[in-house]
């Protein structure tokens, strides 16, 4: 069982729930370069 929650990780959603607001602020950084990774490419 152990081995099973290392091989997968939590979400990233359930991940931010226990995150510090700058965590948060982060993850919403990249989320916005990767959409615009996207347009531009």
């Amino acid at each position: 069982i152990k081995t099973k929650s290392r091989s997968s990780p939590p979400p990233v959603l359930s991940q931010i729930v226990h995150l510090t607001p700058e965590r948060i602020n982060y993850y919403k950084q990249q989320q916005i370069e990767n959409d615009l990774y996207r347009k531009v490419s």
